[in-house]
């Protein structure tokens, strides 16, 4: 039963750079972008933290239409995400020390392009990217059937 359970926890993995159309941001410091898989929800998020407020976008897996993964030693890893409708936008709300996260919904905060752009690229140090999305393909046959 433990096995079960340590499988469902979410993985977060720092990210080096998020893209979705012309918009990016890039991870000055460990933390500001970040990717979070929660496997018991099935969904995938993307965390920005900017000016020490927390902002994140979030993918259903249902929703996602392709998705690649690029890695190897001395590689940076790649991973590319199609998603057929647009995500969905929260921002974090009256944040608190060491208090859980609290969210509520937003509007897009990519000026538009995550709305009207369905490819979503992120790049992660050496090392970061593999286990994780190999994690996630063992967890949904659909995924790993699109990979």
């Amino acid at each position: 039963a433990n096995q079960s359970q340590g499988k469902l926890k979410a993985s977060n993995f720092p990210a080096s750079t998020l893209k979705i159309g012309s918009w990016e941001r890039v991870s000055r410091y460990e933390g500001d972008v970040v990717a979070k898989c929660y496997y018991a929800k099935r969904k995938l998020v993307w965390e920005v933290l900017e000016t020490g407020l927390k902002s994140k976008i979030e993918l259903q897996w249902s929703d996602i239409s392709a998705i690649r993964a690029s890695y190897g030693d001395g590689q940076l890893g790649i991973l590319e995400v199609e998603v057929s409708r647009p995500p969905l936008f929260f921002k974090e709300t009256n944040p608190q020390p060491r208090k859980h996260t609290l969210w509520e919904a937003t509007s897009d905060f990519t000026g538009g392009e995550a709305t009207i752009c369905k490819r979503h690229v992120l790049q992660f140090p050496e090392g970061v990217l593999n286990k994780h999305y190999e994690k996630l393909l063992q967890c949904d046959a659909r995924l790993k059937a699109l990979a």
